[in-house]
């Protein structure tokens, strides 16, 4: 199964946040668009990184409610893997 079918099926909206944003904000687009994470873009609007569910439970985990005023960069995870549509699952 390619990239292209996955798309295919769910779509190629990108749901987008920025560095600057709290934690907050980037909840309220999880939530709002049902989805797991959302990409990161700095303010010239490139990719800075991917921010999840996961990041979500880790940085309550490490701050408690506090972590929902701090920003998308502090808690970001930077090392992202990409694909181009033509790749497979499998590789």
């Amino acid at each position: 199964m390619s990239i292209s079918d996955i798309l295919h099926g769910k779509g190629r909206r990108v749901v987008t946040v920025r560095t600057t944003d709290t934690v907050e904000f980037a909840v309220r687009k999880l939530a709002e668009h049902r989805i797991g994470a959302v990409v990161v873009e700095d303010k010239w609007m490139h990719q800075a990184g991917i921010f999840s569910e996961r990041d979500v439970v880790r940085a309550l985990a490490a701050h408690g409610p506090d972590a929902l005023t701090m920003s998308i960069s502090e808690l970001m995870s930077t090392d992202v893997t990409t694909c181009d549509e033509g790749a497979t699952v499998d590789s």
